[in-house]
């Protein structure tokens, strides 16, 4: 569209086809440099002198270079209006970055938030409606009443992050998080800026802690033994089956070093470990109980390297 002579918005000599015109009668009268930033827009969406010329053209439909020539047709003097009168669009002068926040729930799982930062702010609730653009997407557009946002991406989105925010993020079991962090998270951070906001998910290593020692108590005189290898991250602990492999994120050395290292009191307990002196979840029950509670346990709470806890009924 162009101003009238009488400061209205009309369609009238501002089609495609008169901006793509070699000759553009019609146009004779407006800004060059303005005419050339829409020449360029049209050339990127490939219309051209033959198209109808009065349709409209989707800004999702268009490659992500779309923003260069609408930033270079604003700063030439270019308006961009809305389809009703008093609606204002805006166009972000600084392109936006997607985000992945991780965050952990107080049983151990891990949400992934997935939004967008710009200029250093979050632009998770910044209006009524939002969307994106293009094809993979490489832009947004934020709503708000009667105003209008568009708002470039810095790069275009990668197929991992796009389902994140189709679904609107996801949540991770606390068994699988140790794989998230070791595995997922260091691909996901190459397409995406990822962090914890809440200081809740550490991004370290895991590391082999040590032996963990589990002793379930389900009756007075009954306990179950059973055997872990402990890793931590930070804070977090992930106990996993000491003889149970093929999650990832362990290391087997480290506990193969460990067990050639472990002495276990099989003199006052001898069904504490097999025949090769490798550790064993076992039930004990009966007279071994009070073997059990006071003398092995103590003796392995006190060996370094292993951790012992308790739980249930004493």
């Amino acid at each position: 569209m162009r101003r009238s002579r009488a400061g209205k918005w009309v369609k009238t000599g501002a089609s495609w086809r008169d901006v793509a015109s070699a000759h553009g009668y019609e146009l004779a009268d407006a800004h060059p440099l303005q005419r050339a930033a829409l020449r360029s827009l049209a050339s990127i969406a490939r219309l051209d002198r033959y198209d109808a010329g009065t349709g409209t053209t989707r800004l999702a439909d268009l490659r992500p270079d779309v923003w260069y020539q609408l930033q270079r047709a604003v700063e030439v003097g270019v308006e961009l209006i809305g389809g009703q009168t008093g609606e204002l669009v805006e166009l972000s002068s600084s392109a936006a970055r997607a985000t992945v926040d991780l965050t952990a729930e107080a049983d151990g799982a891990v949400t992934l938030s997935p939004g967008f930062v710009l200029d250093g702010h979050p632009l998770d609730d910044a209006g009524d409606q939002r969307g994106l653009l293009g094809t993979p997407p490489h832009g947004l557009w934020i709503a708000h009443g009667r105003d209008l946002r568009l708002i470039p991406l810095a790069a275009p989105l990668h197929p991992s992050v796009d389902r994140l925010l189709t679904i609107g993020g996801l949540t991770v079991p606390a068994r699988e998080v140790d794989e998230l962090l070791d595995t997922y998270q260091p691909e996901l951070a190459r397409h995406a800026t990822v962090g914890s906001s809440n200081g809740s998910v550490a991004f370290t290593t895991s590391e082999f802690a040590g032996l963990l020692l589990t002793v379930e108590r389900s009756a007075p005189d009954v306990a179950a033994l059973r055997w872990s290898a402990r890793y931590r991250r930070g804070h977090r602990a992930t106990d996993h089956p000491l003889f149970q492999f093929g999650r990832r994120g362990r290391d087997p050395d480290a506990e193969a070093d460990a067990l050639a290292d472990l002495a276990l009191p099989t003199h006052l307990l001898p069904r504490l470990a097999g025949f090769d002196g490798s550790p064993r979840d076992v039930v004990v029950s009966g007279p071994e109980i009070v073997i059990l509670l006071t003398q092995v346990l103590p003796w392995l709470a006190a060996t370094d390297g292993i951790e012992v806890e308790v739980t249930g009924g004493q």
